[in-house]
C-alpha cells in the first residue's frame, strides 16, 4: 500500500511539473517511475501517456506514438488516449492518416457521448475523402449539444464542407439561443452569415463555383451545374485538433 502511494505521489509530482512547462524535469521523473518494479498498470499506463504529451509537444511524434501505444496497451480502453495517438499521427506529415482515423474510430466507440472525438472523426473523415462518415460524425457531435465554442465551430466548418448550410445554421441558431449573449457564439454567427453571403454570391455570378471555406486549401472537383467542397486539410494538427484542445491533460 505504502508503494502505490509513492508511486501515485511520483505521477502526480510528474504532471505538475509538466503542468508547470518543466517537461525536461518531468520526462525524467516519468522515465524513472515506468522502470520501477510493481508498479501498477493504472499508474505506468498514466505515466506513458504523460509522455507521450511531453514527446508530442517536443515534435517527437514518433516518440510520442510509441508511449501512447503502450499505455494503449496496458489500458485499452481509455478513450482519451486513441485521441492523444490521434494528435500525434496528425500533427506528423511523415504518418498515415488513416492510424488517425482508426484510433478515432476506435474513441466514439468507448465514449460515444463526448462530441469532441465525434468532431475530429469527421475532420479526419473529409481528408481521407469519406464523405459519408464525415457528416454522420458531425450529425451525432452536434446532436450531442457541444458546449466548447472551439468544438462548435469546427461542426460547423463541416457541415459548410459538405453543402450542408441548413445544418450548420441549424446548430448555430441553437447555440445562439441557449448562450444570446456570447461574443464567441456572436463571432461563429458572424462568419457563418459572411460565408453564407459569399456562397449565394458566388452562385448568382458563376453557374459553376468551388469555394474554400476561409483558410482552408480546396482540392476541386467540380459538377455539371452546382457548387461541389472538397476542402483539404493539408496542415497537420492546427485545425484538426483545434477543436478538442487537446493538450490530453485538459480533455474531459
Amino acid at each position: 500500500m505504502h508503494t502505490i502511494c509513492l508511486d501515485r505521489h511520483l505521477l502526480n509530482r510528474g504532471r505538475l511539473l509538466l503542468d508547470l512547462g518543466h517537461r525536461a524535469d518531468a520526462r525524467a521523473l516519468l522515465v524513472r517511475l515506468i522502470d520501477r518494479p510493481d508498479l501498477s498498470v493504472e499508474i505506468k499506463g498514466e505515466a506513458h501517456r504523460l509522455l507521450g504529451e511531453i514527446a508530442y509537444h517536443g515534435q517527437r511524434f514518433r516518440r510520442a506514438r510509441k508511449h501512447f501505444l503502450a499505455a494503449i496497451r496496458l489500458q485499452p480502453r481509455v478513450a482519451e488516449t486513441y485521441a492523444s495517438f490521434a494528435l500525434a499521427v496528425e500533427t506528423d506529415p511523415d504518418a498515415n492518416p488513416v492510424r488517425a482515423w482508426k484510433a478515432l474510430r476506435r474513441a466514439v466507440r468507448l465514449n460515444p457521448d463526448e462530441p469532441r472525438y465525434w468532431t475530429a472523426f469527421g475532420q479526419i473523415a473529409l481528408r481521407l475523402r469519406k464523405p459519408h462518415a464525415a457528416l454522420e460524425a458531425f450529425r451525432q457531435a452536434a446532436d450531442l449539444n457541444p458546449d466548447r465554442v472551439s468544438t462548435i465551430g469546427e461542426i460547423v466548418d463541416g457541415f459548410l464542407a459538405l453543402g450542408r448550410e441548413a445544418e450548420a445554421r441549424s446548430l448555430l441558431l441553437t447555440i445562439r439561443f441557449r448562450y444570446p449573449h456570447d461574443a464567441s457564439v456572436a463571432g461563429l454567427w458572424d462568419r457563418f452569415r459572411f460565408e453564407s453571403a459569399r456562397r449565394r454570391h458566388a452562385r448568382l455570378t458563376e453557374p459553376t463555383t468551388v469555394l474554400a471555406f476561409p483558410g482552408r486549401t480546396a482540392e476541386a472537383k467540380v459538377a455539371a451545374g452546382g457548387v461541389v467542397r472538397t476542402d483539404r486539410f493539408s496542415t497537420a494538427g492546427a485545425h484538426l485538433f483545434r477543436l478538442v484542445g487537446l493538450d490530453p491533460r485538459r480533455a474531459r
